[in-house]
């Protein structure tokens, strides 16, 4: 896990993470999917 988070640049967070998390936020507000998981044990969706 250190050595993820050393070469953790703000390139790799700016043009791979944030479009990302955009994307889920767009499509959950547009359609009634979440695509956000709520448990990271069990991968549900939550209720």
């Amino acid at each position: 896990m250190s050595d993820f988070m050393k070469n953790l640049t703000s390139y790799n967070l700016f043009n791979n993470f944030l479009p990302g998390v955009v994307s889920c936020v767009v499509v959950t507000k547009l359609f009634p999917i979440s695509l956000v998981q709520t448990e990271l044990l069990t991968g549900g969706r939550g209720t």
